[in-house]
């Protein structure tokens, strides 16, 4: 069973994600999975590209649609949007897909 989680350690990781990143997601993920959230493995998988569904993932991202948001054609993400050094958080990515000249 996993290991509560207390509203100050959901403060803690939303802080440290919101300034460190990739990498700190990265690191919230494992102590998640550490305490049993198994959903924490996924999420490091998809923030790293390191594993099957995290690589997937990152593919439908760069050659899908973000259907909803403004557009109703499918288009391209440019590979700066969504390399694998600066991946850029999901907010971002959604308001420069809608904005990219590539579409």
């Amino acid at each position: 069973m996993p290991e509560p989680i207390t509203s100050t350690q959901i403060k803690k990781y939303i802080n440290d994600v919101n300034t460190g990143g990739v990498t700190a997601a990265v690191q919230v993920y494992q102590q998640l999975q550490d305490k049993g959230y198994n959903y924490g493995g996924w999420a490091k998988g998809v923030a790293e590209g390191s594993t099957i569904t995290g690589r997937e993932a990152l593919d439908f991202l760069t050659n899908s649609a973000l259907l909803d948001m403004g557009s109703d054609a499918c288009f391209h993400l440019p590979a700066a949007h969504v390399g694998a050094s600066s991946r850029p958080s999901i907010s971002v990515a959604i308001t420069e897909a809608c904005t990219c000249p590539d579409h």
